[in-house]
């Protein structure tokens, strides 16, 4: 739309998307075009030129914001199934990278106990990365393909993730030996009522007892069973038999959270003229559909908190849901099962809060953008469904309030209001997309204080990752730490084999949350040279290593790639 400020732009043309070339009709209108009168000058030219062109030409205006496509919104949710295997596998890979690449950092690599596949895991890992990015290219990732490239699509990432986690298994065991639980995140975290390191492990013991945390959370019924409280140490809820929580208050503060109902299941028509997986029409709440299914509830209590389990059916699917209030937790887990039967639905988990802001934090890869959740003008409006990845959050500076999912993208922010799309059901390109069982976990978490003080990002990350657990159990009560970071803004993405460098691998970092700092990397003992590398691994710039530490300065977002040498 712009008309000003503007000499020119680069059109790309051919059929099908360009992939097909020009035909005869469109280089006939090119001709037409070229000396038009009321017709812009046109002419052909390939994009090296074009851009050197304009870039000798003085820059008036540089634009600063998000490059946000007003088009073919329904593209994060579409195709749920493809979405979550795709992030499995993505995580999958993470962990067999990050496993390989410590192998190459051992003191005493244990190279002569290695299998054929162990050996050859550079070009086997490889192969496995292509598999992954071939199913995320265009049109499969979208959910806009063909059912048969669907469900080949579903095959080959369901092979990675499970090849991934094989040679994972695998390398674990040559690193750590039987009974090992193995965190790679880089901070430390429970699991079973284990204190695991950052970016290492505990190895469990015969007759061994974890430490158990003592119950601090408890549940009460009221009103014959449709109605219950929840009290632990951070906050008190109230929920009822459809599992949607009708109040949550900071138990510290006496902040409540809810304005009308969290967990609030909200179903529109999702009807579109062109480009049905595609889109997701700017009207579709004004044509709701009501739910009319009826709860039950069923409520335990586990060594880990109270769990409440909900059964519900609807006209064309049924909901099952267990809502998890985790033991010394602010983060409460909703693991969901829908038995999908729609057509042309638009299926939204709904979380109306009090925090007010008039922007949502919602991540994007190594970090996240703010994003209005107001609609003043046509930039707000055009907004009305964005694409985000592990969570999206409110803050008042104060009081904040984030939802964390596993596996899916879109999401509408309106005022206070945080709604996670869960399902559609298109049927075009596939008459049976969407159909059928679903599995996926969304999270709310509570945060005291600013948003970059927050623990996030962290627990976002503990929601995609879980740990890993060797067979067996060990003789000794062992407990190691491969890598540490002391400022919890700064994430150890990546650790993977070097490409080049043999004896070395590579770690990549990234500042999480907008704020410029300096910390210490602590890096394994066997580490004698650190780079500063670019993406590609070229070395650039020797790091000073003082024993085991590397201190590093990062400015907001930065992402740095580290070189290490054995």
């Amino acid at each position: 739309n712009q008309k000003e400020g503007i000499s020119g732009m680069l059109f790309p043309f051919g059929y099908g998307d360009g992939g097909g070339g020009p035909t005869e009709i469109m280089v006939e209108m090119l001709n037409r075009c070229g000396d038009l009168q009321g017709a812009p000058r046109t002419k052909i030219e390939g994009p090296e030129e074009y851009f050197r062109r304009v870039g000798e030409q003085p820059i008036d205006n540089t634009y600063y914001g998000e490059l946000y496509l007003a088009w073919h919104r329904g593209t994060y949710t579409a195709q749920a199934r493809i979405k979550k295997k795709a992030r499995q596998a993505e995580a999958a890979l993470r962990q067999t990278d990050f496993l390989a690449g410590l192998l190459r950092l051992l003191e005493k690599p244990p190279r002569d106990a290695l299998t054929q596949k162990e050996e050859g895991m550079d070009e086997y890992l490889e192969a496995l990365w292509k598999e992954l990015l071939f199913c995320e290219f265009h049109d499969i990732l979208p959910g806009t393909s063909i059912r048969r490239v669907n469900e080949e699509a579903e095959k080959s990432l369901d092979k990675v993730r499970r090849e991934a986690f094989s040679l994972a298994d695998s390398l674990l065991a040559k690193i750590a030996g039987e009974g090992a639980v193995f965190n790679s995140l880089s901070w430390s975290r429970e699991y079973g009522g284990l204190l695991l390191p950052p970016c290492g492990f505990v190895k469990k013991t015969r007759g061994g007892k974890p430490k158990k945390r003592e119950g601090t959370i408890r549940a009460i019924l009221e009103e014959n069973g449709k109605k219950v409280i929840i009290e632990s140490e951070d906050y008190r809820a109230v929920v009822d038999g459809l599992g949607r929580i009708l109040s949550l208050c900071d138990r510290e503060t006496g902040y409540e959270y809810v304005t009308g109902a969290l967990n609030e299941l909200c179903m529109y028509r999702d009807i579109n003229v062109d480009y049905d997986a595609w889109e997701i029409g700017r009207m579709y709440e004004a044509v709701p559909v009501k739910l009319k299914g009826e709860g039950k509830l069923y409520l335990r209590c586990e060594p880990d908190g109270v769990h409440m389990d909900i059964h519900r059916e609807e006209a064309y699917f049924t909901w099952q849901q267990e809502i998890i209030f985790l033991e010394g937790s602010r983060r409460i887990e909703f693991k969901t099962k829908v038995d999908w039967r729609e057509r042309h639905k638009l299926l939204k988990v709904v979380f109306p809060t009090t925090v007010y802001t008039k922007e949502v934090m919602e991540e994007i890869q190594f970090g996240y953008l703010k994003r209005p959740t107001h609609r003043s003008r046509r930039y707000e409006k055009d907004r009305y469904e964005t694409c985000h990845h592990r969570y999206a959050a409110l803050s008042d500076g104060k009081n904040g309030f984030a939802v964390l999912n596993n596996c899916k993208y879109g999401i509408s922010a309106k005022d206070s209001t945080l709604a996670l799309t869960l399902l559609r059901a298109p049927v075009k390109p596939d008459e049976e997309a969407d159909q059928g069982q679903h599995e996926f976990t969304y999270a709310l978490y509570l945060f005291a204080g600013p948003f970059t003080e927050s623990d996030v990002v962290r627990e976002a990350y503990e929601l995609n990752l879980p740990v890993q657990i060797a067979d067996g159990v060990s003789k000794s009560n062992e407990t190691t730490s491969y890598f540490s970071i002391d400022q919890k803004n700064i994430i150890l993405e990546t650790l993977k084999p070097a490409m080049e460098e043999k004896n070395g691998a590579v770690a990549r970092l990234y500042e999480s949350m907008g704020s410029a700092v300096e910390c210490n990397l602590f890096v394994p003992p066997s580490v004698r040279e650190v780079w500063l590398c670019n993406m590609l691994e070229e070395r650039q710039e020797r790091v000073l290593l003082m024993g085991r530490r590397v201190q590093l300065k990062f400015h907001s977002f930065e992402i740095k790639t580290l070189l290490l040498v054995v």
